[in-house]
């Protein structure tokens, strides 16, 4: 995988975990009302697994 693919990865998987944090804090109104936490948690998994990536980008693949 080169640097370029890593980076179009890493770009959807940000947006990715975007939606699924502003999924899970909208409100279900098929389950009265109720917001899905587990989503936000896993978008925020996400999202933190990404920056990382993101930040080890220039280690793993120099220049």
């Amino acid at each position: 995988m080169t640097g370029h693919v890593l980076m179009l990865f890493l770009t959807i998987t940000a947006l990715m975990s975007f939606i699924l944090i502003i999924l899970g804090l909208l409100p279900q109104p098929e389950k009265g009302n109720q917001r899905q936490f587990s989503l936000t948690i896993w978008g925020l998994l996400l999202a933190v697994a990404t920056a990382v990536l993101f930040y080890l980008e220039p280690i793993l693949f120099p220049a």
